[in-house]
C-alpha cells in the first residue's frame, strides 16, 4: 500500500480470483481488546485461521488493544499540554504492546489485510502518531481513518469483474444502544445516507449481526437499457472480549449494566454467477441460426452475498 501508517480516507484495493465464479470472503474484525481480562484468545485465533484460508481478506475495524478510550485521552492530552512529565515510558509501553500484538497475531496474515481502521481505544504517542497507525506500519498495510472509503476491484485473469464500494467506520458515533433493534436501526440509518456504497462495516457496540438492505435500483450508463438491482449489506463485527466473566468484575459493562457482549465475527462471502438470458439468446439465434441448440446465452455477471 502507498498509505502505510498514513491517515487514509480513500483506498484502492484489488482482488484477483482464479475463476469468475470462485467465491471470496471478507472478514471484518473489530473490538478485539486483546489486553483485557475477558479476551477470548481461542476465538480470535479461530478468526485468524479463517482469514488465512484462500481467497479470504481482513478489514480491521478498530480497538485491537484496550489501551486508552477517547475520554481518557482527552484528559491525558490536557495533562501533557502542561508539560509537567515526560512520556517516553508510556510510549515505550505502547510500542511493546502493539509490537507484541502484531507479531503474535497479524504477522502470519499480513498479506490478507486490506486495511486496519481506527477505533476509539488507542494510544497517542508523543510524536502525534497513534498506535493504530503504528500497527499499520508494522503490518505494511493501509491505515483507515474514520470513515474509510474503499474501492475494491475484483478481477479474473486480467479481466475486471466488478468494483465494490465499501464504507468502514468504527461505529462510535454515539454512546451505544441498549436495545438490539435500536442498534440495527442506527446502522441502517447511517447506511441509507450513503446510497452509493455496497458494503457497510461498523463495530464498537460489541454486537454481532449482518443483514441485507433493500437493493438499490440503477440503470447502466451504456448498453442495453434495463433495470439493475444492486444488493447491499450492513455488518456489525461482534467482538472478542467477554463483559461478564469472573476475571473482569470491574468491567465498564457492569457499571453501566450493559448487555453481555456478542463474541465472534462475521464472514461475508461474495460469489458471482450468470443467469440464462432469453432475450440475448433469441438475438444471437436471429443473427446466427446455425447456433441454435448449441447452448444458452448468459446475461451480465451478477453477484450474491
Amino acid at each position: 500500500s502507498e498509505a502505510q501508517g498514513v491517515s487514509t480516507k480513500l483506498l484502492d484495493y484489488q482482488i484477483a480470483l482464479p475463476t469468475p465464479t470462485t467465491p471470496f470472503r471478507i472478514i471484518p474484525a473489530g473490538c478485539i481488546h486483546a489486553d483485557t481480562d475477558g479476551f477470548h484468545e481461542g476465538l480470535w485465533k479461530e478468526c485468524l485461521t479463517d482469514i488465512a484460508k484462500p481467497n479470504t481478506y481482513m478489514i480491521g475495524a478498530g480497538d485491537y488493544l484496550d489501551a486508552v478510550r477517547t475520554t481518557a485521552r482527552v484528559a491525558l492530552n490536557e495533562y501533557r499540554a502542561k508539560g509537567q512529565d515526560k512520556w517516553e515510558t508510556q510510549d515505550a509501553w505502547a510500542t511493546r504492546a502493539y509490537e507484541d500484538f502484531y507479531h503474535k497475531y497479524l504477522h502470519g496474515i499480513r498479506e490478507k489485510i486490506i486495511c486496519l481502521s481506527q477505533g476509539n481505544h488507542l494510544w497517542e504517542f508523543s510524536s502525534g502518531e497513534t498506535s493504530d497507525q503504528y500497527l499499520c506500519r508494522l503490518a505494511g498495510c493501509a491505515y483507515g481513518d474514520k470513515p474509510t472509503f474503499i474501492r475494491l476491484a475484483v478481477t479474473c485473469k486480467g479481466k475486471h469483474l466488478r468494483t465494490f464500494k465499501i464504507l468502514v467506520h468504527h461505529g462510535d458515533w454515539s454512546q451505544g444502544y441498549a436495545r438490539m433493534g435500536t442498534d440495527v436501526g442506527a446502522v441502517e440509518k447511517k447506511a441509507e445516507q450513503f446510497d452509493a456504497f455496497d458494503i457497510f462495516i461498523f463495530s464498537h457496540t460489541h454486537r454481532r449481526f449482518a443483514f441485507p438492505m433493500t437493493p438499490s435500483l440503477d440503470l447502466p450508463i451504456w448498453g442495453e437499457l434495463r433495470l439493475v438491482e444492486r444488493p447491499r449489506v450492513v455488518i456489525r463485527t461482534g467482538c472478542f472480549t467477554k463483559s461478564y466473566d469472573v476475571k473482569c468484575l470491574k468491567h465498564y459493562a457492569h457499571r453501566k449494566l450493559l448487555p453481555p457482549t456478542e463474541l465472534g465475527y462475521v464472514a461475508l462471502t461474495i460469489q458471482f454467477y450468470n443467469e440464462y438470458d432469453k432475450v440475448r439468446y433469441q438475438r444471437r439465434i436471429a443473427s446466427h441460426p446455425e447456433q441454435r441448440g448449441q447452448g444458452g446465452a448468459s446475461g451480465n455477471l451478477k453477484y450474491k452475498y
